[in-house]
């Protein structure tokens, strides 16, 4: 189950902004565990990155 956090990703994406050349991935679903939460989405994304 995901925790719900206190930091919404419009934060996030608002930060991200601020820095050169970012890549921002959310990934739905997934609280501070993605790696246990959404194996398979944290995979494609780091998959792409990678290739």
């Amino acid at each position: 189950m995901a925790r719900v956090t206190p930091r919404p990703a419009s934060a996030v994406r608002d930060l991200a902004e601020h820095i050169p050349d970012h890549g921002l991935h959310l990934i739905e679903g997934a609280g501070h565990s993605l790696w246990r939460e959404r194996p398979d989405a944290l995979r494609e994304v780091l998959q792409a990155l990678l290739s």
